[in-house]
């Protein structure tokens, strides 16, 4: 087992190290006590998002518990910045394991890591790998992108990005 985030912490928080944090006075121990550390992650122990992450419920509405941990330990984050995880721990609330970035890049971890559904693991899609190879194939062969997407039914941006493989890149 761990410790709990309290012990580890100091359990008051100064004004200096807190003007930003959502958390203080009863909600800053009501989140810490419901983060397990361990040496790796800092686990959050209570309710979980349906997407995986850690979930809070602060000033009336639920809040991700990693964002929440970033803003207790280094202040509000940024417009148009996301906090996303180093160790991919979706309840990891360790201030060690989180960083800022846009959402480019944390597309961009997720690709890198494989974490990013493409084709048809993309619960939106709505082509298959199929598809694909017969619009390139159509498209090779000199049918106009209109005829394309008459002929199955798609949007011609849709035909179009799929030939230029703005979507689908990984289908050859």
């Amino acid at each position: 087992g761990g410790a709990s985030a309290l012990a580890v912490r100091n359990p008051i928080p100064s004004v200096a190290s807190h003007q930003c944090s959502m958390l203080y006075g009863k909600d800053y121990f009501r989140f810490w006590r419901k983060v397990q550390i361990t040496d790796g992650c800092w686990m959050w122990t209570a309710a979980i998002c349906a997407n995986g992450y850690g979930c809070f419920q602060l000033g009336g509405r639920n809040r991700y518990a990693h964002i929440l941990a970033w803003e207790d330990f280094f202040g509000e984050v940024p417009t148009g910045l996301c906090v996303l995880h180093r160790c991919d721990v979706r309840p990891c609330v360790c201030p060690d394991h989180l960083w800022l970035g846009t959402i480019i890049d944390n597309n961009r971890d997720c690709r890198e890591k494989g974490r990013l559904a493409v084709g048809t693991q993309n619960g939106r899609h709505t082509i298959d790998e199929e598809t694909v190879r017969l619009i390139r194939q159509l498209h090779s062969e000199g049918w106009p992108k209109c005829a394309i997407a008459r002929r199955l039914n798609l949007r011609r941006c849709h035909v179009r990005h799929v030939i230029i493989r703005r979507l689908w890149k990984h289908v050859l």
